[in-house]
């Protein structure tokens, strides 16, 4: 979602950097494509397989990234600049302007996604299991990943690209509330990993400084690998 939100938000900023709100129409627009991208190549059987949408979100991300790097040897040097100060994925850049902007988009998000908490916790026994218990799946399955691009494709139009935040902090909330409370617990889980990560990166010995995003992706992808390899071996999550 982050890696789709950045094309379309890069996208604006070369071509039409002038367009009012045009960098968070172009980041939700590329995150949604990029969901139906995925969603469409994941689904085997009629259902969606968590291995394949997976496996094909992180291939369709550097499908991504590759449309970003092309684009950068069209932009000038001036686009080229201020593109590249915005890929590098940090809180230190944002605005007050970006805040209010984001505020007002996650509290609408958040009553969205209030009710889909039954839901998302009957989901995570099975689809099959969630589907006796009178959860519609597909619906709900889809309706939460739009509301993710949205939510993710505003905060990357503030901050740009802060990589593997949504990935870990899910599974941690659903670590200390279980899986009925962590819709409600994820949100302030992610923030408390952003602000660590962008602390240690501008203060932390022998690492500072660097991009928030770089520190995030170095910590969060290990450990997401291990929860692959977890599920795999059977092992509770």
């Amino acid at each position: 979602m982050s890696a789709g939100a950045g094309a379309g938000a890069v996208t604006v900023l070369l071509f039409a950097p002038l367009v009012p709100f045009g960098v968070e129409a172009g980041a939700i627009g590329g995150s949604f494509v990029m969901v139906g991208a995925v969603l469409a190549l994941s689904r085997r059987g009629g259902r969606v397989d968590t291995y394949r949408l997976v496996l094909i979100g992180i291939g369709m991300a550097a499908v991504c990234t590759a449309y970003v790097n092309y684009l950068l040897t069209l932009a000038g040097d001036q686009s080229l600049a201020q593109v590249m100060r915005w890929l590098v994925g940090s809180v230190s850049g944002a605005t007050w302007d970006g805040v209010t902007t984001l505020a007002a988009g996650f509290a609408l998000c958040a009553l969205v996604a209030l009710p889909l908490s039954r839901a998302l916790g009957t989901m995570a026994l099975g689809d099959h299991l969630a589907a006796g218990l009178g959860t519609r799946v597909p619906a709900a399955r889809i309706t939460t990943l739009l509301l993710g691009a949205a939510a993710a494709a505003l905060a990357t139009s503030v901050t740009g690209p802060v990589g593997f935040v949504s990935l870990i902090s899910g599974p941690i909330a659903a670590r200390l509330a279980g899986t009925e409370r962590a819709l409600v617990l994820a949100a302030p889980v992610g923030a408390v990993i952003v602000l660590g990560a962008d602390v240690a990166a501008q203060h932390a010995p022998l690492v500072s400084p660097v991009p928030t995003g770089a520190l995030t992706a170095l910590l969060g992808a290990p450990y997401f690998v291990w929860l692959i390899l977890r599920r795999r071996s059977g092992a509770p999550s």
